[in-house]
């Protein structure tokens, strides 16, 4: 499993910010796979880049939810 496909699962379940989606994704593999915030943004990033998600509640200066 890829980083990207671990989130788009998370996705697929509920919206998610960033910092939620970086915890579940820890906890759902028991720690052992430990994501900084950077790769999350950069996954995220490239993902809506690619049509596969959209921010919600977008603003310039607040946290975006997926």
């Amino acid at each position: 499993m890829s980083v990207r496909h671990g989130l788009l699962a998370l996705l697929a379940e509920q919206p998610r910010y960033g910092y939620e989606l970086r915890g579940e994704f820890e906890s759902r593999t028991g720690s052992t796979w430990p994501l900084n915030v950077g790769q999350v943004s950069t996954t995220l990033a490239r993902l809506e880049r690619d049509d596969c998600v959209r921010a919600s509640g977008a603003s310039d200066t607040g946290p975006q939810s997926y």
